[in-house]
């Protein structure tokens, strides 16, 4: 291995996950599809490997070849808060056979890792309260346990708590979130684990046996009655870490009133399986069973199903669980479906038991291979298989990732493939047919239309139209990294790393444009970004001049800015009076799709001034009975004035108004989604006759604030909106994007008045996000109808697209007519000479 660097190095990851990049070359021999799979976990005695793994964070980054750069690359997460180490341990596996560690490797190779906070372990329980034979209703009693779960730094995601009952082996299965708090935040939070216990029942102890719980980043603490500690390093991550001298505090005492005595356990009165012959090897593998029983005494447990199990000769398992479908007071129904899966119990068969079924009195019954045989019912199903190479069915599928696109599905029969179809079931029933980029028997990859968190469903259609079986493919979640704050050293694989900033979004290099370019000596310099402008002159060819006007007038109701200004000072006879807007519309929740998730319409503003130039505006839209805060401060500027906003340096210039607007923190339905801000830029003018508007989006060209613009103009007037592509979200400076909206929001605009929406994209964030957009009243050296797209009035004249493509018709048109002339002339000429000849010839035979 060789020329291994890392996309970013010496990082911070105190409270936040990072994504990075690990780029490699092997000899040259080794093949460009060789699998390379990177585990980060550890080999040293501060996190031992065991502690990553049973933690449930050992989670495998595959490679792919980069070729671009000509290097195998691999993308990887960091999690929030992990160890800090100047040698972050991983392994890289080679064809899944051998394991190159990193200590292995130089210094150069070794990827460096700050924390202030750091947090490998999961979950505990801060606090366990007992709760005993507590009346749910009249004939129920409530057993279980309220606890306190604490995560100080990640918080708590997600938990599964296993409860069982010491006499009659129930199971009760507790899967919550923090949604299911009865109080407090993800960092403590209260819970009731229970389980609701009817008369008659059995004198028992409930005990929790498995416990998970899980932070934020994917670190489980775990719990298991079963387990057999290894060196103490299991109970290192046990959640009970605060009750470890307390052996019973999972367990919980149920006291029942004494019953009549029973002693038959529930009886097994039918056992149905829906075919006893399965060809393992084709696409109907389904297995449907049905069963009956009875308990005459002591009724049947309603929260009790039994579990149906398929092995075979190799010790190989499925499980079926069964649901209720319908009971008395002595009988039960109960009927479960599962597919086989491919190649199961090839060639000797399969084999069939039933256990779990229970009755009130504790007493339970389940029912071996042979007692199904011996009682006449369903046992065995008999298995073949048809080796059809021409049916293909997927089985598997490389994981896939939120931010992948190539996806590689795994099973038999792809020989004769010809497409793929792919249902985006979630996404409004989208169906898309896909052709693959490989094509191997029993492996086969393809490129995804689009990047989605949502699960999808992928079909295999062969060449004569037959199908594979419908796959679902769930992907899962990949940090993007525009939404990652990242303060590190940044490497290029081809080179030694050096140290930068934060890698902010930046502008794309631009052609400096007019004639003269950037207007000339006085108006702007060309420079390698595009042109730079003097002040007042603005834009992308500085032919704009910005408006020095009076302050605007306070509206106290709304934060709407409207800046009136007169064309020739007001003196002229034919006064035209501009009106510029600009206002907060909404926000709306996106989801991963950037599709509209929630709409919430911006109204009911709170009003404050604070100073002659700047007043605030506040208000509040209720979510999830939850206040979310829009505090909007706008202030404006009669000077030019230099400011730093999210570590960079803005020039205000004289009459610019400035929005700050900051959101307090927004109950995301997802930490996939995020919001967008939507603003609107207006200008109207009194002038409805021979007049044109025009609107243009894009990037700012002066290399220095890396922003986007908006420019609505009508006639020689515009507003001018920048919105820089940062912001402080939760304190830090993050990568924002900005959205021109016309296309998906009705605009009014006429050759009179242009309007545009501008969505400011604001990733997920928990406390609070400031963004700072600025706006100006500009006068443009080109008016509205000399510019492409624009829009004018019946009298207006024609606008320069209009006019050219006129003057182009005019031209080929005229050329038309000359080589018309043209033609006809010279035919002409040729005729006369042609009877010229005729006529002579004829002559002289005359004269012979």
């Amino acid at each position: 291995i060789r020329d291994v660097s890392f996309l970013y190095n010496n990082i911070d990851v105190t409270n936040k996950t990072v994504y990075n990049s690990m780029y490699f070359n092997y000899s040259s021999n080794v093949p460009r599809d060789t699998p390379f799979i990177l585990y980060l976990n550890g080999d040293d005695i501060k996190t031992p490997r065991v502690i990553y793994s049973l933690a449930g964070n050992e989670i495998p980054f595959y490679a792919f070849w980069n070729s671009t750069i000509e290097l195998f690359q691999i993308d990887f997460i960091i999690p929030a808060n992990s160890q800090p180490s100047n040698n972050y341990p991983y392994n890289l596996i080679v064809n899944r056979v051998y394991t190159l560690p990193n200590y292995a490797l130089p210094a150069s190779c070794q990827l460096r890792v700050k924390s202030s906070n750091m947090d490998l372990y999961g979950p505990v329980f801060k606090k366990i309260t007992k709760l005993t034979n507590i009346d749910a209703d009249i004939n129920v009693k409530k057993v279980g346990w309220k606890v306190e779960i604490e995560d100080e730094v990640n918080g708590f995601q997600f938990g599964n708590i296993v409860v069982r009952g010491s006499i009659d082996n129930s199971i009760y299965n507790f899967t919550f979130s923090p949604k299911n708090a009865l109080a407090g935040s993800v960092y403590r939070g209260e819970y009731e684990i229970y389980v609701n216990v009817s008369s008659p029942c059995v004198s028992q102890n409930f005990i929790m046996t498995e416990v998970l719980l899980q932070d934020s980043m994917g670190f489980n603490s775990s719990f298991s009655i079963t387990f057999k500690s290894q060196n103490g390093l299991y109970s290192i991550l046990n959640p009970f870490i605060n009750y470890l001298n307390d052996s019973l505090i999972n367990s919980v005492s149920l006291n029942c009133p004494s019953q009549n005595f029973d002693s038959s356990p529930p009886e097994l009165l039918s056992f149905v399986a829906s075919r006893s012959s399965i060809d393992v090897g084709s696409l109907d593998r389904t297995v449907n069973i049905v069963l009956e029983a009875r308990d005459i005494d002591s009724e049947l447990k309603n929260d009790q199903t039994p579990i149906v199990y398929f092995s075979d000769t190799s010790l190989g398992l499925v499980s079926c669980h069964t649901q209720q479908i319908s009971s008395n007071k002595t009988n039960s129904i109960y009927n479960c479906s599962v597919e086989i899966p491919v190649g199961f119990g090839y060639p000797h068969g399969i084999y069939i038991s039933v256990y779990g079924l229970i009755n009130r009195f504790g007493l339970y019954s389940g029912f071996a291979v042979d007692q199904l045989k011996n009682s006449g019912f369903s046992y065995f199903i008999s298995t073949v298989d048809s080796f059809d190479t021409n049916q293909p069915i997927i089985s598997g599928n490389k994981k896939l990732s939120t931010k992948d696109t190539k996806l590689w599905l795994y099973g038999k029969g792809f020989n004769d493939v010809k497409y793929i179809e792919v249902f985006y079931h979630l996404d409004n029933a989208e169906l898309q047919t896909i052709f693959m980029d490989n094509l191997y028997p029993s492996a086969i990859s393809l490129t995804l239309s689009k990047k989605t968190y949502k699960p999808f469903y992928v079909t295999l259609v062969t060449k004569n139209g037959r199908k594979s079986n419908q796959y679902l493919v769930s992907p899962f979640y990949f940090p993007i990294p525009n939404y990652i704050d990242i303060t590190q050293e940044t490497s290029n694989p081809s080179s030694t790393s050096s140290n930068s900033e934060d890698p902010i979004i930046t502008n794309a290099p631009q052609e400096c444009k007019g004639t003269p370019k950037c207007g000339g000596d006085k108006k702007g310099t060309c420079t390698s970004n595009g042109c730079m402008c003097y002040y007042p002159y603005v834009g992308l060819d500085c032919s704009s001049k910005s408006i020095e006007t009076l302050p605007p007038s306070l509206n106290k109701t709304t934060p709407d800015i409207e800046l009136p200004t007169t064309e020739n000072g007001g003196n002229s006879e034919t006064e035209v009076t501009y009106k510029s807007l600009v206002s907060i519309v909404a926000l709306r929740e996106l989801d991963y799709d950037h599709k509209q998730f929630k709409y919430h319409p911006l109204k009911d503003w709170k009003f404050k001034q604070i100073n002659s130039s700047v007043s605030e505006y506040y208000c509040g839209i209720e979510i999830s009975n939850k206040t979310v805060s829009i505090k909007t401060k706008i202030q404006w500027f009669d000077k030019e004035t230099t400011i730093e906003f999210a570590n960079q340096t803005l020039i205000m210039n004289p009459s610019t108004i400035k929005y700050t607007i900051e959101i307090s923190s927004y109950p995301f339905s997802t930490n996939l989604n995020s919001l967008q801000l939507i603003m609107l830029a207006k200008i109207e003018s009194s002038k409805t006759n021979n007049i044109c508007s025009n609107k243009e989006f894009g990037e700012t060209s002066n290399g220095i604030d890396n922003s986007n613009y908006i420019k609505v103009q009508v006639e020689d007037h515009s507003v001018y909106g920048r919105f820089i592509k940062r912001a402080f979200l939760d304190n830090k400076v993050k990568s924002i994007s900005n959205e021109f909206l016309d296309e998906s929001l009705s605009t009014l605009s006429s050759s009179y008045q242009s309007q545009s929406f501008v969505g400011i994209n604001i990733p997920y964030f928990k406390e609070m996000s400031i963004i700072d957009p600025d706006f100006s009243v500009l006068l443009d050296g080109s008016s509205a109808s000399s510019k492409s797209n624009s829009i004018c009035s019946k009298n207006s004249g024609l606008s320069a697209s209009k006019i050219a493509g006129i003057v182009i018709g005019c031209v080929a048109f005229i050329v038309v007519i000359i080589v018309s002339i043209i033609y006809h002339y010279r035919k002409k000429h040729k005729n006369l000479k042609f009877f010229q000849a005729m006529n002579n010839k004829l002559n002289q035979n005359n004269l012979l």
